[in-house]
């Protein structure tokens, strides 16, 4: 490693190049600075209003779709739990058991669709051709 001096004789003073950028960092480096939780709290919004309040809307729009989730009809019938099923069941498997199909629909009507309507929803489109029957 090359000593780095100083530009000027007088002041010159060796050190090693790990050192020198220890205290070139140190040197320019910005101070904390220390502020009371109001403080921090206006610079956020004031940083919000900026970028046009993205975290109110984001918010209101993941409001928005829980509310319509406990919508009963919506996700909770044996028709969406068992759409929301199939499309987790295939998202990464070509093939899926019927007994998974029906455990994901049955998870996703929460107690609000019997095991009954499930079945019969899942032979309807089974029927329908939605799913085929593969011999093991």
């Amino acid at each position: 490693m090359a000593p780095v001096f100083a530009d000027e004789p007088e002041k010159r003073a060796e050190f090693l190049e790990p050192e020198a950028a220890q205290i070139v960092a140190h040197s320019t480096h910005n101070r904390k600075q220390t502020l009371t939780l109001a403080e921090v709290v206006a610079a956020h919004k004031e940083m919000a209003a900026e970028f046009g309040n993205q975290p109110e809307r984001v918010v209101a729009a993941a409001r928005e779709r829980a509310m319509n989730q406990a919508q009963p009809g919506l996700h909770t019938d044996a028709r969406g739990a068992v759409a929301f099923a199939r499309e987790k069941v295939f998202e990464r498997e070509a093939v899926g058991d019927e007994r998974v199909i029906l455990r994901e629909a049955l998870r996703r009507g929460m107690g609000e669709v019997s095991f009954t309507e499930m079945q019969d929803e899942f032979r309807r489109r089974r029927d329908e051709g939605e799913f085929r029957i593969v011999p093991g």
